[in-house]
């Protein structure tokens, strides 16, 4: 693996996929075969291939978080990435069913702070922490021009007020967020990826 300066908050919106054709399921019945396939404290790296430098600069979208539940800084070099790859309960399989066959599916994914206090909505975000966010992109090569895509509205209010890339948000996945439907999480990305090809049309 190429000695980029990951952190233990990064990590790429791959899944282990269900043996099932997924192809003409409904969003919820597709979210229940990702909940069936999921492993917990399990990133599959089999999934991550070629070369994570051109990745990286290749990314039009980055997922982000608030910060990490719980530990993931002690994992072994070996074990990286296991953010949103925790316990099932944790329901990181409601991301991933959403993201499956999309431009999404493989991009990196991460949170704004790896500090993990007991409770995430406490935490609270200012411009400095935006800026040293973004510089953490910027020294992985992760292009100016991706869009930050903000897991729920604590990751989105200080993204797209200090973040100088171009922000869009998404329905947090968490059992407490009553937000969550797999169907309106599917217009949710369907409307951001229209937003992106619209403004790279207009970048043409």
């Amino acid at each position: 693996m190429q000695d980029l300066p990951f952190t233990s908050a990064d990590s790429w919106a791959l899944w282990d996929v269900p043996a099932a054709d997924l192809s003409t399921r409904s969003n919820q019945e597709r979210q229940r075969l990702f909940g069936t396939a999921y492993q917990a404290e399990h990133f599959p790296k089999d999934l991550l291939n070629g070369n994570l430098e051109q990745r990286l600069r290749e990314t039009h979208y980055v997922l982000v978080g608030i910060n990490p539940n719980y530990v993931t800084r002690e994992h072994l070099r070996e074990r990286r990435f296991l953010n949103f790859h925790g316990r099932k309960g944790r329901l990181d399989y409601r991301l991933a069913a959403a993201v499956y066959g999309k431009p999404l599916w493989g991009t990196f994914m991460t949170d704004l702070s790896s500090i993990t206090p007991p409770v995430s909505r406490r935490v609270r975000f200012t411009a400095q922490d935006v800026a040293a966010f973004e510089q953490h992109l910027d020294q992985l090569g992760i292009p100016a021009t991706s869009t930050l895509i903000a897991l729920g509205p604590t990751a989105q209010h200080p993204l797209a007020h200090y973040a100088h890339r171009p922000v869009a948000s998404l329905h947090h996945y968490a059992g407490v967020n009553g937000s969550w439907d797999a169907d309106a999480a599917h217009q949710q990305i369907m409307a951001i990826l229209q937003q992106g090809a619209n403004t790279q049309s207009k970048l043409a």
